[in-house]
């Protein structure tokens, strides 16, 4: 032990001062970086089991951790309740159920209470209907919680006085989420459907924002959201439209990267109505025909007048015969064959396409050689052409469009699209740490090894010259050197290739092996 510290003591003593200062340093940060790196790593690790912006759940779930005797934490914003790693569990399963929404299994599991009333069961009937609907909701991906609140219409004897019943929806989406206007729809018929007598038009849905996204709107807002739809619906299409036209010819290209589309829809924005009415001049067709056909006679008077002619058994006597009357009318009507059409067109349907599309002739060129003469470049080009005019139902009475054109593509090299695939923004922290790293090794740790390592060296080695002064050192050196020639200069005649040794070399040879160097110089004084 007392060696170790003389050498300790006879390194310290040989250190430069700056090293001297170095290792204080660098012994107190490794320290304090260790020390540091333990209680990181020594500290429980706190999990999120319940979040929420409302403040009464998390007030509910704190409250059920504190009953249950679980140990828990609040984020600094509000908004989380964490707990470690050894009762995460139970923490979330008795937060959850502090925030379980009821439905009709409380009905099943308790039943309906003897001597209520019915407008007391009615009202029981509509909270856990709000419950179902509040969990099928929740249901959905987007939605985080939601809350819903039902008005039943009340039934009157009196037509005038019946009421029509109302529901509103409040959501909390996910963060960075959002409903499209199908979603929304959906939502408000589910809630319409559940209640009787009730229109999806009456159903209000807002956000947590209260942003109104769905319900009574004025004139102008149904005339934003008819825009919007319309806007939807023309990217929906021209992007199918896009999709089609890629897979077809990504297949007949080898990949999809050999051709751009571009399509343009454009979409009918008002309601149409039209007729229209055709005649064909060299055909009739009989409409109605009328025929009137009536026959009479007309017979004098015959007898005396008056009284006698009244009498019977009388036998009329007559000076001239009867007069008869034939009457016969007809009449026909004609008319043209006629053709009746009426067409009518809803907002969002289609006036016409455009659609562009470039193809890279340098695939085509490569694709017909390949071929070995059974196709050529203007036979895949018509090809191309026809289908593309055939993806999008070409109709030139309509006023479609289409542009196909075969350019050559400028090649993009490895390092773009490496450079374009690679998100820097992820692994810049990394990186910054790595530097740090290499500057505190190379800056720091490095040098002080490497000065210690010097500095064990030197004193593992015995100064042959210590204790003598200046004169008699530079004395020892200069014979030492002129003995170090002349004995370099007799192995040098001794052997041949002979190579200069160092005397210091020797001296480690000599000490490491004591008794056959002995032997040697024996030797050697007995042969002089």
């Amino acid at each position: 032990m007392n060696q170790f510290f003389e050498q300790l003591q006879t390194f310290y003593t040989r250190l430069t001062p700056l090293q001297k200062t170095s290792i204080p340093i660098v012994l107190i940060l490794s320290i304090a970086l260790t020390v540091g790196f333990l209680f990181w790593a020594g500290q429980e690790a706190y999990t999120p089991v319940f979040s929420s912006t409302d403040p009464s759940r998390l007030k509910t779930a704190s409250a059920a951790l504190d009953e249950a005797g679980i140990s828990y934490v609040i984020s600094d914003d509000g908004t989380q309740i964490m707990t470690t790693s050894v009762n995460i569990g139970q923490a979330r399963i008795i937060a959850a159920s502090t925030n379980a929404v009821t439905g009709m299994e409380v009905l099943v599991q308790s039943g309906i209470e003897l001597g209520s009333s019915p407008q007391h069961e009615r009202w029981v009937y509509v909270a856990l209907l709000q419950g179902e609907l509040t969990k099928t909701i929740n249901s959905l991906e987007e939605v985080s919680a939601s809350r819903v609140h039902i008005v039943e219409p009340e039934d009157s004897p009196f037509l005038t006085r019946e009421s029509s019943g109302s529901a509103s929806v409040v959501l909390r989406l996910h963060p960075g989420m959002a409903l499209s206007s199908l979603q929304v729809e959906g939502i408000s018929s589910l809630v319409a459907g559940a209640i009787k007598g009730l229109n999806p038009n009456q159903v209000i849905i807002v956000d947590e924002s209260g942003k109104l996204l769905s319900g009574p709107a004025s004139e102008e807002d149904e005339i934003i959201s008819s825009s919007n739809s319309l806007i939807e619906l023309k990217q929906r299409q021209e992007a199918r439209y896009r999709s089609t036209i890629i897979s077809h010819l990504g297949k007949i290209l080898g990949s999809p990267q050999h051709v751009s589309v571009a399509v343009s829809v454009d979409l009918e924005r008002e309601s149409k109505e039209s007729s229209k009415t055709e005649y064909d001049p060299k055909s009739q067709v009989t409409v109605s025909e009328k025929i009137s056909e009536s026959s009479s006679t007309n017979e004098p008077a015959v007898g005396i007048p008056g009284s006698e002619s009244n009498l019977p058994e009388q036998t009329p006597t007559s000076d001239e015969g009867g007069q008869k009357n034939d009457k016969f009318q007809a009449a026909t009507n004609y008319d043209y064959t006629r053709v009746m059409e009426r067409s009518v067109l809803p907002p969002g349907s289609t006036n016409n396409i455009s659609v562009s599309v470039a193809v890279n002739s340098l695939r085509l060129e490569e694709i017909a050689s390949n071929s070995a003469g059974a196709t050529t470049v203007d036979d895949l080009k018509s090809q191309i052409e026809e289908s593309v005019r055939h993806a999008i139902g070409f109709n030139s009475t309509r006023g479609d469009q289409a542009s196909i054109s075969f350019i050559p593509f400028a090649a993009m090299s490895s390092e773009q699209l490496v450079t374009s695939s690679i998100n820097w923004d992820t692994y810049l922290p990394y990186g910054l740490m790595l530097v740090a790293i290499l500057l505190f090794f190379f800056v720091l740790v490095r040098p002080i090894v490497n000065s210690v390592t010097n500095a064990f060296s030197d004193a593992g080695e015995e100064d042959p010259y210590a204790g003598l002064s200046e004169e008699e050192v530079a004395l020892l050196k200069t014979e030492s050197e002129d003995s170090n020639s002349e004995f370099n200069q007799r192995l040098r005649r001794m052997i041949d290739g002979f190579e200069a040794i160092d005397a210091k070399e020797i001296n480690r040879l000599v000490e490491r092996e004591g008794d056959a160097s002995a032997e040697v110089l024996r030797r050697w004084l007995r042969a002089s």
